[in-house]
């Protein structure tokens, strides 16, 4: 049996450098000190834009140098994914496609080549077979998109085959009619039980596993928080090593997905998946509530009235003619020493996009459920007033918005009232 281990490392665009700080020093830095020291090879990572940028800002060079050194020496493998962690099924498709591809921006730009494959100016990063979606929220538009983006695979949660339970059993690979890129299952038990472990007792991970390779299961895809190896559990890194060796004692292969997308010839043909995402259950997706965990409550329904209000404005911004300057169309435009040598309305207008699609982060909706997960209660009412200042942000800077400041912020003002 094959087991793929993909490690989702993320932080939200406003997040405190206090609070980035401390995941560093408990989760990333030890986490890939760990996985070069003991030669952990074959694990899968989704690394966006948005802790890409702030481990740049932050000066953590070294961290993003032993990844892309990893990378280059097929050690590990990255995914696509979008830029600032946005609901992708959410929003319209050509907001998808820029959050999309501003990530390979900034994968390229950190983990790639300022090369492409002629010798022109170019940030590629080769090999990028796969893609995360955040919060694995998926529906057949964005498995669309991401075919014509020519993506190999994408990774979803088992919950997107619940409606067909004669599918959502020990496969996990999937093609469907009409499409070139397969559908990656992630085992949402095992994920969980390595998730949520608070203890070094592992007797549960060892017996699923067992059961696994008793009923012939061919491959099993583990898909988490990488936090949780050091920063959401204090013994997170011990925790991580014994998991190494636990597969390793049961004769397990630990290997990159896209390795199971390439080797295996026993895929499963399906007509279609559930809009789903890895914060909902079978009885969720049955109720049509893909996402149980960012929708329902009241504050959460006026965020999302208030961001799609905002997304219909900034499309109708994309009609007008954007100015394009040669020289700077291979540059990381979210670096501010970048920006400062743009012309005024070129670096405006970067500015102001990336503004809007910072904006866009789940984290806020996440962070109004009120939802218990573990110990903890999904309410972070300072983190969502962060959010809500990049919504001001983007609408001060922009001048055609001006007219609808004070009814945008009157609906901001109604939130911030339901936070109080």
């Amino acid at each position: 049996m094959d087991i793929a281990i993909l490690l989702h490392l993320y932080q939200p665009a406003v997040q405190d450098p206090a609070v980035l700080s401390r995941v560093v020093s408990e989760c990333y830095l030890p986490l890939i000190n760990t996985i070069q020291k003991n030669n952990f090879s074959n694990i899968t990572f989704d690394i966006p834009l948005s802790l890409l940028e702030q481990m740049d800002k932050e000066s953590y060079y070294e961290w993003i140098e032993k990844i892309k050194q990893m990378n280059n020496a097929e050690k590990v493998e990255l995914t696509g994914s979008a830029a600032y962690h946005p609901l992708l099924p959410k929003l319209p498709g050509q907001v998808v496609q820029e959050q999309i591809i501003l990530n390979e921006y900034g994968l390229g730009y950190y983990f790639g080549s300022t090369q492409g494959f002629e010798g022109e100016e170019a940030m590629i990063i080769q090999d990028l077979n796969g893609f995360f979606p955040p919060e694995l929220a998926v529906n057949m538009s964005l498995i669309q998109q991401l075919d014509d983006l020519n993506y190999s695979w994408v990774l979803v949660d088992e919950t997107a085959f619940s409606r067909n339970p004669d599918l959502n059993k020990n496969n996990c690979l999937y093609e469907i009619k009409g499409f070139n890129i397969k559908i990656v299952k992630r085992d949402s038990k095992l994920s969980n039980l390595i998730s949520f472990k608070r203890d070094l007792n592992l007797s549960d991970i060892k017996d699923y596993l067992t059961k696994k390779k008793e009923q012939n299961t061919e491959a099993l895809i583990v898909a988490l928080d990488g936090e949780a190896f050091g920063h959401h559990n204090k013994d997170g890194l011990v925790f991580f090593e014994i998991l190494m060796k636990l597969i390793k004692e049961l004769n397990i292969d630990l290997v990159k997905i896209s390795d199971i997308v390439d080797g295996y010839g026993d895929i499963v043909k399906a007509d279609e998946i559930s809009e789903s995402s890895w914060g909902a259950c079978a009885e969720d997706i049955e109720n049509n509530r893909p996402y149980p965990v960012w929708e329902g409550k009241e504050a959460q329904n006026l965020m999302w009235g208030l961001q799609n209000e905002i997304v219909k404005y900034y499309l109708s911004l994309k009609d007008k003619d954007v100015p394009v300057v040669n020289e700077y169309q291979n540059a990381p435009i979210w670096k501010k020493d970048v920006l400062e040598k743009m012309n005024d309305n070129l670096a405006r207008e970067i500015e102001s996009n990336l503004i809007f699609h910072k904006s866009l982060n789940s984290d806020k909706f996440w962070w109004l459920s009120n939802k218990k997960l573990g110990e903890n209660i999904l309410y972070n009412p300072g983190f969502v007033e962060k959010s809500l200042d990049l919504f001001v942000e983007y609408i001060v800077g922009v001048a055609d918005l001006r007219h609808l400041q004070e009814d945008i912020k009157a609906k901001i003002n109604e939130i911030k009232d339901i936070l109080k």
